[in-house]
């Protein structure tokens, strides 16, 4: 088998109301899909993390000419020369993203060529069923068009009746007293059992961070994710001594070289490698074989549209528990609800998502998702 083509998919889904995170106001969330096809008429499907004109033309550019002619199934062997001619360039982010989406589309055309879904190939599925947390407690504006932000608290409370057992709220856009005064209003509203997670996108700096950190500790907050920038390790074990939380991050690291020095030092307690950029599946599963290895804790990126999200469903169905105990819990996994959701409507079948959990598309070859071109066709971007 040998790949003839790839297309690429750059689209937009308008977000409606718009929300706000650390970064700023989100009125659209892009993404870029791709279809490898090959000459026996197998075709898979894969998804970049990152600005999608940038990655379309690195793939266009500098993956392509490379990919075209090789078999899909040589998944390590195509993953590493891509990212060692990448290593030229200092192996950015964008170009980390155009591999990540052809190898997740290469695990694709595998898994339907075979006949079987994904998380077999990746070992076999530990779950048939994930439970998830709600990854929507964003900043919106009040309902009746003021300045101000809306109360977490009503949204909060929807989730819990939606049947999440955990939601990650977003921290970072106001100061330290308001967010906190957020966080422990939603904190208080939630049933017993019910965690909550803060996310500050790389919000703070080290000082900012142990400040909040500090703060939240007596409200029994379940990880702070992302309090620093990516790239500023000695922050995180700066971090990792002054306060007690646990401590999550990941999605914006590239590769088992870009968590190495995080699970060596002992920063993160919890690992959260994006499929669509740290390397696809041929890396994300070794990079949480790396974090079990050091007994942390990992669950995929899940904030994707839906072919990101079908790569991290089937990873995460394929992790085994940490440690392997009867008491062992996995992770929830990451899911984004209405009216954030990046789903769009795109998959043919859809996903089986009730009551806070998804079930894995086991009875599906591949990936388990299809497109649907008339609605990937509207959401194409045009500019």
């Amino acid at each position: 088998m040998k790949i003839t083509q790839i297309s690429t998919y750059p689209v937009d889904f308008p977000q409606e109301p718009a929300w706000a995170y650390s970064k700023g106001w989100v009125t659209s969330a892009p993404a870029l899909l791709i279809e490898i096809n090959t000459d026996e008429g197998v075709s898979g499907l894969g998804e970049a993390y990152g600005p999608p004109r940038a990655v379309e033309a690195l793939i266009r550019d500098f993956c392509e000419p490379s990919v075209i002619g090789t078999d899909p199934f040589q998944t390590e062997e195509l993953w590493g020369r891509l990212v060692h001619d990448a290593r030229d360039f200092g192996t950015p982010g964008p170009a980390m993203a155009a591999i990540s989406a052809i190898d997740i589309a290469c695990w694709d055309i595998k898994g339907k060529a075979l006949g079987v879904p994904v998380c077999t190939l990746l070992g076999g599925a530990v779950q048939s069923e994930l439970n998830c947390y709600a990854s929507g407690l964003r900043y919106l504006r009040d309902a009746d068009g003021a300045d101000g932000f809306a109360d977490p608290v009503p949204m909060a409370e929807r989730f819990v009746e939606e049947g999440f057992g955990s939601i990650k709220m977003s921290v970072g856009l106001l100061d330290l007293r308001d967010d906190l005064g957020r966080v422990r209003r939603v904190k208080e509203s939630l049933p017993p059992g019910v965690a909550l997670m803060v996310d500050a996108n790389h919000a703070y700096t080290s000082r900012v961070a142990k400040e909040f950190g500090a703060a939240m500790e007596d409200l029994g907050i379940a990880w702070f994710e992302d309090a620093l920038p990516p790239d500023d390790l000695p922050g995180y074990e700066s971090l990792r001594e002054a306060v007690g939380l646990p401590l999550a991050g990941g999605e914006s690291l590239l590769g088992r070289a870009g968590f190495r020095d995080f699970l060596t030092r002992r920063v993160f307690d919890v690992a959260i490698p994006e499929t669509g950029l740290a390397g696809g599946l041929t890396e994300c599963k070794k990079i949480a074989d790396l974090a079990w290895t050091f007994g942390v804790e990992c669950t995929p990126h899940g904030y994707a549209s839906v072919v990101g999200t079908a790569a991290a469903i089937h990873l995460a169905a394929s992790l085994p528990p940490q440690p392997p105990s009867g008491s062992a819990k996995p992770l929830p996994f990451e899911w984004a609800p209405e009216p954030f959701s990046r789903l769009g409507g795109l998959a043919a079948d859809g996903f089986d998502f009730d009551h806070g959990k998804i079930r894995v598309p086991l009875h599906r070859p591949g990936l388990g998702v299809e497109l649907d071109r008339a609605a990937l066709k509207k959401r194409l971007m045009t500019a």
